[in-house]
């Protein structure tokens, strides 16, 4: 025996540096998630608005036809 004894704070220091690998990681994954959110909104809205037209468009053609 060297007569050294283990750190006395060492399972606190772990449990730290855990919890803060974790919430780094969960700011993150939220960032992520809200910034696909936003496209995923954006996408949707596009879908929506070339639905209608497309309808619009089909409208037209089936009243006006003959011009």
């Amino acid at each position: 025996m060297s007569g050294e004894f283990p750190h006395p704070h060492r399972q606190q220091n772990l449990y730290w540096n855990q919890m803060i690998e974790l919430k780094v990681e969960a700011a993150y994954i939220r960032r992520y998630r809200d910034d696909l959110g936003a496209k995923v909104t954006a996408l949707a809205t596009l879908k929506a608005v070339a639905s209608s037209g497309g309808i619009a468009a089909w409208v037209i053609w089936k009243d006006y036809a003959f011009i």
